[in-house]
């Protein structure tokens, strides 16, 4: 039976498929379908009919969490294989073939190409909850960054505006130095407003027990 080789171009709103024999011909119209479970559907069901003529191959590129729920989609069903595509390794091979434009067109038709070209062998797949910690995982990374990114600039910012604030803080920054700073922003309004005025100072329902000054 006749290979056929169908390239998945996965973006967050749509998905672009390309359908092509063992010399890259097309067999059939690519077509585009939404990113959604009723599009995962059409595309699925394209597919199961064209398997009573075709051995499939199918392929796309891991594109942070989009192409899950097409790609568990076609891991569900009999008598196709499924590939998860490394998106560095299709690039290289689009400048192998000296492919520079890029739409979701294009895309799809060198995924499928490089299935029918390369013709990877069976792959390990991440299981979904594994896929899902990975993710959530990068997020923390992420939030992580930014707070020591916004601390680094609040740091700069109190050396240059407020050079004698480590005179009040020993040690990093205390949520109650934050909320002095927001009631009063400058050295000479602390100073002024005196130790009993800080005292007053509300963090949450809670009032201030002390200051670090």
């Amino acid at each position: 039976m006749d290979k056929l080789y169908v390239g998945i171009d996965v973006s967050s709103k749509e998905l672009f498929a390309s359908f092509l024999d063992d010399n890259s011909n097309p067999v059939i119209s690519s077509a585009k379908y939404p990113n959604t479970p009723d599009g995962w559907h059409d595309i699925s069901q394209l597919i199961s009919s064209l398997s009573k003529n075709f051995k499939i191959v199918c392929g796309l590129e891991s594109t942070g969490d989009f192409h899950i729920g097409i790609l568990h989609t076609l891991e569900a069903m009999d008598n196709i294989e499924v590939h998860q595509l490394n998106p560095a390794s299709v690039r290289y091979f689009a400048k192998a073939l000296n492919v520079s434009a890029k739409t979701d067109r294009i895309d799809a038709q060198i995924i499928a190409r490089y299935l029918a070209t390369i013709k990877p062998q069976g792959d390990y797949h991440v299981p979904l909850f594994l896929q899902r910690l990975r993710h959530l995982v990068r997020i923390r990374r992420t939030f992580i960054e930014n707070m020591a990114s916004l601390k680094n600039q609040l740091y700069h910012i109190l050396r240059i505006y407020f050079p004698g604030y480590r005179i009040l803080v020993k040690s990093g920054l205390p949520i109650s130095f934050l909320h002095i700073l927001q009631r009063f922003p400058s050295p000479h309004l602390i100073l002024g407003a005196g130790e009993e005025e800080l005292m007053k100072i509300r963090v949450g329902c809670q009032v201030l027990k002390c200051v670090d000054i």
